[in-house]
């Protein structure tokens, strides 16, 4: 890490980290005492020396229970002090090794004129997570807490402003996901500039809106971006744990001022959710659409015969190691029934080819 010369006491010092004075004045286990001095909105010029104690300062922090809010704050703000002095080296990769360095565990994510960083623990990666991000102004790098504690960082982008600044943004995008018993919610926030102390999100997609669980991204299509998402939910008389196939349907929004706009759903057909519903149809008593979805109509009254649509019989589940996209599925039902299906493709769909009882011997 580059450091500056000692300056006389007349010189400003880290005018950006005058805020962290309550967190270290009142943290237990301090044995310095760290002052800075308003630097009159210039950019921040710091001593060596106190630069140094709060680097060991967020170490410490870092150690404690409790301590991984003031930590983080700290960590962000010395961060910010070396992304200023290497402001010529890529600025995601710069911040990677600088937190290397500290032994802190970060999620970094970054555009051209963003970037994103999720701080947390190493030793205690379970203890809470707190994201940042950093931008460009023109007195130097500027940065700000995110809503979105203990969640994973996953991805950022950012719109270009209407002035043409090359470094100006009109919205930042974070995505963010949170870690369930079925798999990843994911959480798409929107953020305006901020304005006044306190900053919220400017639109908030959750799971409702984005599908359930799965996964987002950013993409870019020509001068605009989308975010995709793949995403499922739960589907009745069928048990599904987070590696299990899953009926995927792929969501589209486009990114507008008014924030991301749902422009596109659209199911991804698998075998599996073929079978899925052939199930729900004949529980549903609807034999038009099962016979959409079986190649040979006789499959039906087979069906039938297994009794199929009959819920008494138990919760269906795929075999271990099934994956979505495999033309020859077993699938359990309740404690004792198991069917070997299998699948053919037509068009751009699935069709059952076939359906015979087996036994549970693969489990």
């Amino acid at each position: 890490m580059t450091r500056a010369p000692l300056r006389r006491v007349t010189i400003a010092r880290l005018a950006l980290l005058g805020l962290l004075l309550p967190v270290i004045a009142g943290c237990e286990g301090c044995h310095r005492q760290i002052r800075f001095q308003p630097a009159d909105n210039a950019p921040a010029l710091h001593s060596a020396d106190s630069l140094r104690a709060l680097i060991r300062q967020a170490q410490d922090l870092w150690e404690q229970p409790d301590g991984g809010e003031a930590a983080a704050a700290a960590t962000a703000a010395v961060l910010r002090e070396d992304l200023q002095g290497h402001s010529d080296q890529p600025w995601d990769q710069r911040a990677r090794r600088f937190l290397d360095s500290l032994d802190c565990g970060a999620e970094i994510r970054a555009d051209r004129r963003v970037l994103a960083v999720n701080l947390f623990a190493r030793s205690r990666p379970d203890a809470g997570a707190w994201p940042w991000l950093y931008w460009r102004t023109r007195n130097g790098i500027t940065w700000h807490a995110l809503a979105g504690r203990n969640l994973q960082l996953l991805q950022v982008s950012a719109r270009p402003d209407s002035t043409g600044n090359p470094d100006g943004w009109a919205q930042v995008a974070v995505l963010f996901g949170r870690r369930a018993a079925a798999g990843q919610e994911p959480l798409l926030t929107v953020w305006n500039p901020p304005a006044g102390k306190v900053w919220a999100p400017f639109q908030a997609l959750g799971p409702d809106s984005l599908g359930g669980m799965g996964t987002v991204q950013f993409q870019s299509e020509g001068d605009s971006i989308v975010a995709v998402a793949r995403t499922f939910r739960g589907m009745p008389r069928f048990e599904e744990c987070a590696t299990c196939p899953h009926v995927y349907t792929v969501h589209r929004f486009r990114w507008l001022p008014e924030g991301f706009v749902r422009v596109e759903d659209r199911p991804v057909a698998s075998p599996y959710t073929t079978f899925v519903q052939f199930v729900l149809a004949l529980g549903d008593g609807d034999q038009n659409t099962a016979a959409t979805l079986v190649a040979d109509p006789a499959l039906i009254e087979q069906a039938r015969l297994f009794d199929f649509a009959a819920l008494p019989k138990g919760m269906w589940r795929t075999a271990p190691a099934t994956e979505d996209n495999m033309t020859n599925m077993v699938f359990f039902r309740g404690q004792q029934e198991a069917y070997q299906v299998s699948f053919e493709p037509r068009g751009d769909t699935w069709l059952i080819s076939s359906i015979k009882q087996t036994t549970r011997s693969i489990e």
